[in-house]
């Protein structure tokens, strides 16, 4: 037995049993959930349905072949993938600085330090569950509903879409950053209090700079989620691609739909590769080579020259594409200038008053089952998918395994695994730069718009995210215990030991995931699935919002629980710094 694996096994052993009851109840909550999806399957029973299904997909799969290339639909194309970048962009600028502010007040190794019990400790306790409540109703709330909230102010376009995403930013980064920052364990800080430190002090000059890596990372991570995310907020007024493409895709302009899905794609295909050239040399890595001093020293200092240059960067292009959005900017204002605020206080405020009978919350409750189960669902497709292109997408597997395994490969072998190492990479590159809603327009071409085609969207793209993080996760691997377990035979290695090793650090990246997921399945209820975002949307288009404000609550509820859960078991962001 390996190393890695008999310090798993030891760690799952030292893990309390209620943990496992709790993982086990929520498992069973999750598969008890499945029996309230609607299973659509008449496009695959009668033979009738089965026909004009397959007619369907064939005339959208010929679409592909004779895209809409004409100069007026290109530079729509042009000037919308522009437009939802910049939105994007600015939606993560603010959502980073409203998380960032209010992660340094959910963090307890933050704000609350070594504060004994008193007064001033209830306080900080206090304004400490606040922040993360806080956090919970911004990360719990998907961006699409947000939009719908918010549209009512500005009106549909790329300000709606900023500010949604922007809230959407927040809630995610200020939780991933309190819980990195409260992993930080305190010896690598007590020198600094034992001298007499202060708090700020000792955020600035210890927990900061150690968390420095991978919050760039996760920050970076969150700009490529912001793109997809706008590129088709628009189906709910966010403004860029997610608007015109809805409009084509509802007349069945199938050629139009095919010409601004590859505007996405490549939008969203270019910001994947180059956020992960960025982590790539913004990356250390001790394991791969002996680093001296010296040169430690030295790859210090160009990593923080590399973080400095790739924030200037980010600030440089936001200032770019700010041209972009004038005029969304001047319509809103524009818009602004004639609202009746006192109207919209009044609805607005119809929030902050929750429908009382108990027959909406029931309902509220009942209707969590979808994205609960769609969530659990898709989550399980992905592990499994992402799974089993771990290995084939693994760099040091497929090309540096020479480093563990000895062997001297002939150059037809080499081409092979290179082969197999791009394929694998560049679908789930494919997979995971489609956002779910989009892969929903696609395969309800065939299925209609129903619970089973909200599944296998969310799924297929739960394996691009999850295949890039997986094969991250093995090649950021010491390749010492690879050697160890090399028994002539790559595999044997990886089933050994890479996969072992990962197995902990796969279980959180799949947890995140499956909060992910489970506002996704809210996201697709919008569109049409059913369950708790349906429910919202119906509420919000009549304007009952007190009745919408029950649907709040329960998004907020099931994020709140899931977060209390992950910090509990240790599975969430803190588990990943």
């Amino acid at each position: 037995m390996s190393p890695a694996e008999r310090e798993r096994r030891s760690n799952a052993s030292r893990r309390p049993p209620w943990q496992w009851v709790a993982l086990f109840a929520l498992g069973l909550c999750c598969a008890a959930s499945i029996a309230a999806l609607e299973f659509d399957l008449s496009a695959l029973r009668d033979a009738g349905s089965r026909a004009e299904a397959w007619a369907r997909l064939s005339t959208f799969l010929g679409a592909f072949g004779a895209p809409d290339l004409s100069a007026e639909r290109l530079g729509q194309g042009l000037s919308l993938s522009l437009s939802t970048f910049s939105i994007a962009l600015w939606g993560s600028g603010l959502g980073l600085v409203l998380g960032y502010t209010l992660a340094l007040f959910a963090s307890r190794a933050v704000w609350l330090g070594e504060s004994r019990p008193g007064a001033g400790y209830a306080v900080r306790r206090v304004v400490l569950e606040l922040a993360r409540l806080a956090l919970d109703v911004l990360r719990g709330v998907p961006d699409f509903a947000w939009a719908l909230l918010i549209l009512t102010v500005p009106g549909p376009g790329a300000v709606t879409g900023v500010l949604a995403i922007a809230l959407g930013v927040a809630g995610i980064l200020g939780r991933i950053f309190s819980e990195l920052w409260d992993a930080v364990p305190a010896r690598r800080y007590e020198a600094l209090r034992a001298n007499g430190a202060s708090r700020a002090q000792v955020f600035l000059y210890a927990v900061q700079p150690l968390c420095a890596r991978p919050m760039l990372s996760f920050g970076l991570m969150r700009l490529e989620c912001s793109v997809r995310n706008a590129s088709v907020i628009g189906v709910v007024g966010g403004g860029g691609l997610g608007a015109q493409l809805f409009e084509e895709f509802n007349f069945g302009n199938y050629a139009g739909v095919v010409t601004l899905l590859l505007f996405l794609l490549a939008l969203t295909a270019s910001t994947d590769l180059a956020s992960n050239f960025l982590r790539h040399h913004l990356r250390t890595d001790p394991t791969r080579s002996g680093i001296t001093v010296t040169g430690a020293a030295t790859g210090h200092g160009n990593s923080q020259r590399r973080r400095t240059w790739a924030l200037l960067g980010c600030f440089g292009a936001a200032i770019a594409t700010l041209a972009a959005m004038t005029p969304d900017l001047l319509r809103a204002g524009s818009e602004l200038w004639r609202v009746e605020w006192a109207w919209i206080g009044g609805q607005l405020a119809q929030l902050f008053h929750p429908q009382l009978e108990a027959r909406s919350w029931i309902e509220a409750a009942v209707s969590c089952r979808v994205p609960l189960a769609i969530g659990f669902l898709a989550t399980l497709i992905g592990v499994v998918g992402a799974g089993w292109l771990a290995y084939p997408g693994s760099w040091a597997f497929q090309i540096d395994s020479r480093q563990f395994t000895g062997e001297f490969a002939s150059p037809w072998t080499r081409f092979l695994r290179a082969a197999l190492l791009v394929v694998a990479r560049a679908t789930t590159l494919v997979l995971r730069s489609i956002p779910e809603v989009a892969w929903l327009f696609i395969l309800a071409a065939f299925f209609r718009i129903g619970a089973l085609p909200g599944i296998l969207a969310v799924g297929v793209h739960s394996i691009g995210v999850l295949g890039r993080v997986f094969v991250e996760s093995i090649d950021n691997q010491a390749y010492r215990p690879f050697e160890q377990t090399f028994h002539g035979s790559r595999a044997t290695a990886f089933l050994y030991s890479a996969f072992p090793s990962s197995v902990r650090e796969w279980s959180s990246y799949a947890f995140v995931q499956f909060e992910a997921n489970v506002r996704a399945g809210v996201v697709v209820g919008i569109i049409g699935i059913g369950g708790l975002g349906e429910r919202f949307h119906t509420s919000v288009q009549n304007f009952n919002l007190e009745r919408a404000s029950v649907f709040l609550i329960a998004m907020v509820l099931m994020t709140t629980i899931f977060d209390r859960l992950s910090r509990a078991l240790k599975l969430g962001a803190n588990a990943l710094g």
